[in-house]
Parts: C-alpha cells; sequence; structure tokens
C-alpha cells in the first residue's frame, strides 16, 4: 500500500482598481516550482509548525501470514539466492543480505552478565543459563542506499542447537525493540552488545511482529519483518517512522525447551534479507483547502490574519518515503515566493494583508529525490475584510408619484495594488417623514430599485448599504437622499366685482394645494366669446388686481396655479367668470318710480 500521513488544517475566521484576479492553472505534468525560479517569502512571513510527534510506539499493522511451510517449521524460503535480480511491474528488484553488527542474548539465572561475544543466541530454558531471550540489530538504514525502497524484508536465523531432544515446534517470536529520541526528535543510539543483561534489558514492543515455529531441526527460519524495515528506512521526523532498536527474540521458557541460533561469531550470521528496487514514483502532496474569502484579521492584531496551512503526502509504492516539503505561495499573481525550501512537518501559519490573494503550492521531495510534478495552486484565499461603500444618488426635493432610486458603489481596498472581494449585493431601506425604518430591498444585485409604494404629500428618506462577496456589510448611516411625493396639482377659484357704471373692476382668484403650498398663478383673459387668450399675470404670486376695460365689451377670465413640487394645473373649461362693461349713456329705456315720502303725525 501508498505511504501517506497528513494532517487536517483549519483556517483562520472568516480594492487596486481591481477585482481577486483569476488563479493561475499550471499545466500538470509540467515542472514543479524551482528554488532558484522563486523568491523568498518576507521574514516573518511564515512560521512551519514543529515537526509532529512520531507514533512510532503504535499502530502496529498486523504481520503478514507465513506459507504452510513456514508455520510448519520449515526451512521455505521467501526469497532468491543472493545477487539474484529480477524484474517486476514497478521496474528491476533486487535482493541484499544485511549481515547482523550486533547480537546478544541476556540469562535470568545471570542477571547480570551479558554475553554479546559468545556465537550463540539462546531463547527458551537453557540448561545452563535458565530462561533467556535474544537481540539481533542490523544497519537496515546504512547498508542500502536511501534510492532503495523496500518491497519486502525477513530476518534469516541459523538455528544450530536446540533441546531437549525431540522437542515440539515451539513458536519463537520477535518484537520490535524501543529507541528513545533526543530532544530534536532524533534517534538516540541503539544498545551496545555488552549493554543489554536480565536485569538491564531494552525496551520493546509488547506486540508480535511475526513468529514461526521451530522445532530441533538444524535450518535456517525466517520471520517477516517488511513493516519494521520499511519503517526504520522513512525520514526520522515522519510519524510513521520507528526507531531502529533491533529486534527482541523470545521462545518458549518452558520445561528445558531451548533453541541456539548462530550470532554473528557463529558459522551462519544473522542476515536481515530484504528486497528492494529503486524508488522511480514522485510523490504526491495536497493542501487542506482554505476558505475562498477570509473576512477578519486577528483578534490581537488588526492589520494581519493567520492563515492555517496544513498538507498531506503519499509516496505511492514501492516507496522511500517523503523527506521534505517545500512550499511557495504566489501574492496578487505576483511571482512565487519560498516558503520553506526543507520543511519536515505538515502545515504553518502564513500572516496575511488585507486586499492580497494568496495562492500556495506545496511539493514533496522523497529520499529517492523524486518531486511531485508541476501542477495548480494547492490552495488559495483572497484576504478583504474591508466592508464596500455605497452612496444612494440625490432625489429631486419633490417627485409626482413613483420613482426610481438609484446608487453607486465600490468595494474595499481599492489601493493600487491590492485587490477585493467585487461588489455583491445591496440592502435599501426607507422611512416616512424621519420616522423607524423599514426594509425596501435586500439581495439587491442591480444598483436601482423602483419605488412605487409613494403616497401623496408624504416624506420619504432613503439609505443603502452594500455587501460584498467576501461577505464584508456596509454599516448603515443616517438617510443619504429624501423626497416629498406631490403629484396633485392646486385647484383655483375665482371672482370679481361688477363694473355698474365704471370701466374698472377687480379680479380676484384663490389656490388651495394639500401638500407644499402654491407658489405662483398664471390668469388669463379674452374679449368676447370668440377672442384669443390673453396672458394677464404669469407666474405672479398676487391674487387679485384690477381690470380695466371697455365700454360695452364682455371679458371672460380664467387661472391656474403651481406648487412648491412644480405641478401646474389646467385652465378650467369653461372659463370660471365672465365680465360686462356697461356704459350708463348707452341705457335707453327710463324707469320712473313714484316718490315715497315719509311723513310723521303730530
Amino acid at each position: 500500500m501508498a505511504l501517506a500521513v497528513g494532517l487536517t488544517g483549519m483556517a483562520s475566521a472568516w480594492g487596486g482598481m481591481r477585482t481577486a484576479p483569476t488563479v493561475v492553472r499550471a499545466d500538470e505534468g509540467t515542472a514543479p516550482l524551482a528554488i532558484e525560479d522563486s523568491v523568498p517569502a518576507p521574514a516573518g512571513s511564515f512560521v512551519a509548525d514543529p515537526s509532529p510527534a512520531t507514533r512510532g510506539d503504535g499502530r502496529p499493522q498486523a504481520s503478514r501470514p507465513h506459507d504452510a511451510a513456514g508455520a510448519a517449521g520449515g526451512a521455505a524460503r521467501r526469497f532468491a539466492l543472493p545477487g539474484f535480480a529480477g524484474l517486476s511491474g514497478d521496474g528491476p528488484m533486487a535482493v541484499s543480505r544485511i549481515e547482523s553488527e550486533r547480537d546478544t542474548f541476556v540469562s535470568f539465572r545471570n542477571r547480570g552478565s551479558h554475553y554479546g561475544g559468545e556465537s550463540r543466541i539462546f531463547v527458551g530454558e537453557h540448561p545452563s543459563y535458565g530462561a533467556t531471550r535474544g537481540l539481533v540489530w542490523w544497519d537496515a538504514v546504512g547498508e542500502l542506499p536511501k534510492n532503495q525502497a523496500v518491497k519486502d524484508a525477513a530476518v534469516e536465523l541459523y538455528l544450530r542447537e536446540a533441546g531437549p531432544t525431540g522437542d515440539p515446534g515451539r513458536d519463537i517470536v520477535i518484537r520490535r525493540v524501543k529507541l528513545a529520541r533526543d530532544k530534536d526528535r532524533r534517534c538516540k543510539e541503539a544498545w551496545d552488545e555488552d549493554d543489554p543483561t536480565w536485569d538491564k534489558f531494552p525496551d520493546y514492543d509488547d506486540d508480535d511482529l511475526d513468529r514461526t515455529k521451530i522445532g530441533t531441526t538444524r535450518d535456517t527460519y525466517e520471520w517477516d519483518v517488511t513493516e519494521l524495515v520499511q519503517r526504520w528506512r522513512l525520514a526520522e521526523w515522519w510519524p510513521d517512522h520507528w526507531c531502529n532498536g533491533g529486534i527482541y527474540l523470545q521462545g518458549y521458557e518452558t520445561g528445558g525447551s531451548f533453541r541456539g541460533f548462530d550470532s554473528s561469531e557463529g558459522s551462519n550470521e544473522p542476515n536481515l534479507v530484504v528486497e528492494h528496487a529503486t524508488d522511480t514514483k514522485p510523490p504526491v502532496a495536497t493542501m487542506s483547502p482554505l476558505p475562498q474569502y477570509i473576512n477578519a484579521p486577528d483578534g490581537g492584531n488588526p492589520n494581519q490574519v493567520t492563515i492555517r496551512l496544513a498538507w498531506a503526502g503519499d509516496d505511492p509504492e514501492p516507496y522511500t518515503g517523503i523527506d521534505y516539503f517545500q512550499a511557495f505561495v504566489r501574492d496578487n499573481g505576483g511571482q512565487f515566493q519560498v516558503l520553506g525550501a526543507k520543511l519536515q512537518t505538515f502545515g504553518g501559519s502564513y500572516f496575511g494583508r488585507n486586499g492580497h490573494l494568496y495562492e500556495f503550492n506545496v511539493y514533496p521531495y522523497d529520499q529517492a529525490g523524486n518531486v511531485q510534478p508541476g501542477k495548480a495552486p494547492d490552495a488559495s484565499t483572497l484576504v478583504d475584510w474591508s466592508a464596500p461603500i455605497a452612496t444612494m444618488n440625490p432625489l429631486p426635493a419633490w417627485v409626482p408619484g413613483p420613482f426610481d432610486l438609484r446608487w453607486t458603489a465600490q468595494d474595499l481596498p481599492n489601493d493600487p495594488g491590492l485587490v477585493n472581494s467585487g461588489l455583491d449585493s445591496y440592502e435599501v431601506q426607507y422611512n416616512i417623514g424621519g420616522t423607524s425604518w423599514g426594509l425596501l430591498g435586500y439581495g439587491i444585485k442591480e444598483t436601482s430599485v423602483r419605488f412605487g409604494q409613494a403616497a401623496q404629500c408624504n416624506q420619504y428618506q432613503f439609505r443603502v448599504a452594500a455587501k460584498d462577496k467576501a461577505g464584508n456589510v456596509e454599516p448603515f448611516g443616517a438617510f443619504e437622499a429624501q423626497t416629498t411625493v406631490d403629484g396633485v396639482a392646486p385647484v383655483v377659484t375665482m371672482r370679481s366685482t361688477l363694473p355698474i357704471g365704471k370701466r374698472d373692476f377687480t379680479v380676484s382668484w384663490q389656490g388651495q394645494d394639500n401638500c407644499g403650498g402654491v407658489t405662483g398663478y398664471d390668469v388669463q383673459y379674452k374679449r368676447g366669446v370668440g377672442g384669443a387668450w390673453t396672458d394677464w399675470v404669469t407666474n405672479g404670486r398676487e391674487t387679485s388686481r384690477l381690470f380695466t376695460g371697455e365700454w360695452g365689451e364682455s371679458y371672460r377670465f380664467r387661472a391656474r396655479a403651481r406648487d412648491t413640487a412644480g405641478n401646474v394645473g389646467a385652465y378650467p373649461d369653461p372659463p370660471p367668470i365672465a365680465v360686462v362693461v356697461v356704459d350708463p349713456a348707452t341705457l335707453t329705456e327710463k324707469v320712473h318710480l313714484p316718490a315715497v315720502v315719509q311723513t310723521t303725525r303730530q
């Protein structure tokens, strides 16, 4: 199976006269980003996480089952003869035998003694030593080049002596010997042959790596240690790495049953047999997704936001394991910057600024030097915590009825060199006569809206707030535009004095308006019935005027008014008043009336 490890990342919560540029996509299979093609990121802009604590003492995988012959105590071989090179689907394969460099056993009967120079490694209950247990160590890392991927591995021990005679097959188990780490997480040196005793035995894993049933027949026996060797050879910082402490060998410690294997001082020293191939497959890394937008700075620093980066790596079989990562960032479409050239961790913190689009790439290098080909950015985010600004266009003081509201808006930041998320929508509110605010529209995508519920003589106030794509919302302020609805013209009434015996008479008029009031009058007259109308008063504020006619002529008058809103009434038809100028001299009929004299009785 492929070797994959990663951490799940979280991102912090969440105008240049331009919005965010399109993320540039690299062609798959192109060359990866190179250090020499990049520039260093600004100092302090990125802090890598510490190397992860290893999981070296946990998560053991189940050992693969032996074949039937091996399980029955036979001497079946897993590998070909030394030096054999074959072919597999993954490329040329080779088998190497690594000789042990340290081996010993300990004795319960001689608890303080060590036996590093003996030619045997005893396990079980020996007649002279009592209970015995063995230790073997190979340089599984240094003996093979780093570019070699382990496909299979087994411990080979030659059984030199056993007892008692006729003893049936006994399970001989091997376990992993643990090693402590220094403060820098590097593995400490393994035990020396002259160190272990029964009372000073190295720490080991309680889980069996493998077990083989062995009787008393002299032969070479195997134990599967593929996972153990693979994990020994991983980079030391990798969470699945196991420090190489060798193996612990234990037999059946009852009834005098013991087995004695050749040590490095014997004729057939312990071998670690490794089937391996050159690792030519590049590893793969991915980053945890980032939010499309980040719209809030850090709580303690209003000028920056901490962007949490996390990535995972996968080295396909046959694998040598990921050695390190290289991480890059591109700021607002510029040149890629190097965040870390040799990162042995799975994440870090990048400190972003407002108005910047950040694109991140991570490239894994395995221990064979393979690197993932060029790819599109693994993750990107736009930092925009500035609310947009919208401004309502002014309205005329008076409107006759339903009307359009219009506004302009811009997203921030919009300084040169900065980017923003772009405008998204608007909310428009209104009130009547300065009372509480009501909602006219929400989520409006256009920059205008029709106000259709206008009632005559009402004053309306309006305000608008913008929202950008990052979720920043402009706070409402005071009203930005106001108007009063008046679409009804004023009404005019007229009257005149009677011109009896004189040519002069007074014509008066009066207007009535329900909203803003009358601002002026137009008055016309005409002579006779078929004459043309003549302007007499034009947009005047007076409400009466003396008219001088000609004897015997008739005159007709009409008036209209205009109000504050600019509404102008229509001239009435027929005209409201008609006046005849009567000359007394033209009267031909005389009427004699009797004189009535009041008398007073005495």
